[in-house]
């Protein structure tokens, strides 16, 4: 398996990069160290998703871990489970929405 070590700011910049990096090692089972990284932004976690799916639907194993308490942080602040993010386990969807607690009715007076 290749590990490859994110950068400690995956933000606009790095994206390109980022992408570079990862399809370099389209053919084999791929491990990323996340636990550097400090701040994780929209199009780098987009390239992650997508590399996640994409090494699914070919049968190779693709895991971010470790993973600092920043990255974890921002992957639920994106309303993202960490499963999202590994090829071992199912692709993300739809999931179901929570129901809202039912609000109180206020007495008229």
């Amino acid at each position: 398996m290749k590990v490859l070590v994110l950068a400690e700011r995956l933000d606009l910049s790095a994206a390109e990069p980022l992408l570079a990096q990862i399809a370099a090692h389209r053919d084999a089972a791929l491990r990323l160290d996340g636990s550097a990284v400090r701040h994780l932004g929209t199009p780098c976690l987009q390239i992650l998703l997508a590399a996640a799916r994409d090494w699914q639907k070919r049968g190779r194993d693709f895991a971010i871990e470790p993973q600092s308490e920043a990255m974890r942080q921002a992957i639920l602040t994106f309303g993202l489970r960490q499963e999202d993010l590994r090829a071992d386990s199912p692709p993300p969807g739809p999931r179901p929405l929570r129901q809202a607690a039912p609000r109180r009715q206020q007495e008229s007076p």
